[in-house]
């Protein structure tokens, strides 16, 4: 599930709460430029983990917005990483 807020979009890692990360965020470390679909929208975006202050700023929205995500936090000793993705304007 993707969150927008404040022109950018938000994603949880959760990988539902497995202590393995997800793919993408493997892949998106190593080339942080995307593609991102978002219902009919398609944008080129730029993305980038939050550091911890940013994520405890968001985390009570992203689990508002989804309460399965503190399931997913409380299965894994990983920290479940959010991801910003900041369109990239032409």
């Amino acid at each position: 599930m993707i969150l927008e807020e404040e022109g950018r979009f938000l994603a949880v890692a959760s990988n539902a709460g497995s202590d393995q990360p997800p793919a993408w965020l493997l892949n998106l470390a190593a080339e942080p430029l995307a593609t991102l679909r978002v219902g009919p929208l398609v944008l080129s975006v730029r993305s980038r983990v939050l550091d911890p202050a940013e994520r405890t700023a968001c985390w009570d929205r992203l689990l508002a917005h989804n309460p399965l995500y503190g399931d997913f936090q409380d299965r894994t000793a990983r920290e479940v990483a959010v991801v910003a993705f900041d369109p990239l304007h032409c």
